[in-house]
């Protein structure tokens, strides 16, 4: 980041920059895999400069043109996990601003701030972060450990477990409602990424009966791992 190039605007957002600021108001570590990148002024340059660096392009596999990842191996003979990696998770929206970046795609409030991606070699980093506008409680509700749904966001499927990875880290749940919401939502996740993102829960919250533990304790009867019951969930609570 210090040599980027100029006429480029990356924003760091998301996961990242989220769990960088819960560590500096709570000093807790949260896991970390990977860096969620937008590019809203000259993303073909900035894709040959992250190439011209080492990284290589792994396109999504559900055919998106505007998400692709970038990653290089941070150690010799890196294995398929994240920790053998550096990964940027880009979206590419040349011609927008980041203000409305964040409405569209921050379903949760924690995850609606920005940083210039240049701007984390500033000292202190902190104050940066407040010069790009973030959503209105993303740093509060990060301060009181709290989940809340951005109401204006285009709701991502798998943002029901975003949300038991979020609350296992010691987040407040969303209300009840807002998680019915979340459930209702995730059947329309598709086939593909519906294990993928099973298995990122696992991953995160230490294992299978962990997450069904969490999910017994958000009182939530459906087995939210299983498929065809989060389908079928829809159907019956869509008919009555």
């Amino acid at each position: 980041m210090e040599h980027l190039p100029e006429g480029i605007d990356v924003f760091i957002v998301g996961g990242a920059l989220r769990n960088a600021l819960f560590r500096q108001f709570h000093g807790t570590i949260l896991k970390q895999r990977d860096y969620d990148q937008v590019i809203t002024k000259g993303s073909a340059q900035y894709a040959k400069y992250l190439s011209s660096c080492g990284f290589e392009e792994l396109p999504y596999s559900d055919g998106r043109t505007t998400a692709t990842v970038f990653r290089k191996p941070l150690v010799k003979n890196a294995k398929e996990n994240y920790h053998d990696w550096l990964v940027f998770d880009l979206h590419t929206v040349d011609g927008t601003t980041i203000e409305d970046n964040l409405q569209r795609m921050a379903v949760f409030s924690v995850n609606g701030c920005a940083v210039r991606a240049n701007e984390v070699l500033v000292q202190p980093w902190q104050e940066a972060v407040l010069e790009v506008q973030a959503l209105p409680t993303a740093l509060q509700d990060i301060k009181d450990k709290k989940l809340s749904i951005n109401k204006k966001s285009q709701m991502e499927p798998s943002s029901f477990f975003s949300a038991l990875r979020l609350v296992s880290a010691g987040f407040a749940p969303p209300s009840h409602h807002d998680v019915n919401t979340l459930l209702d939502n995730l059947a329309k996740l598709e086939h593909g990424r519906f294990d993928r993102n099973v298995k990122k829960v696992w991953d995160y919250v230490g294992g299978e009966a962990n997450a069904r533990s969490l999910v017994e304790e958000l009182g939530i009867t459906t087995d939210v791992f299983n498929e065809d019951a989060v389908r079928a969930r829809l159907r019956s609570t869509s008919t009555r």
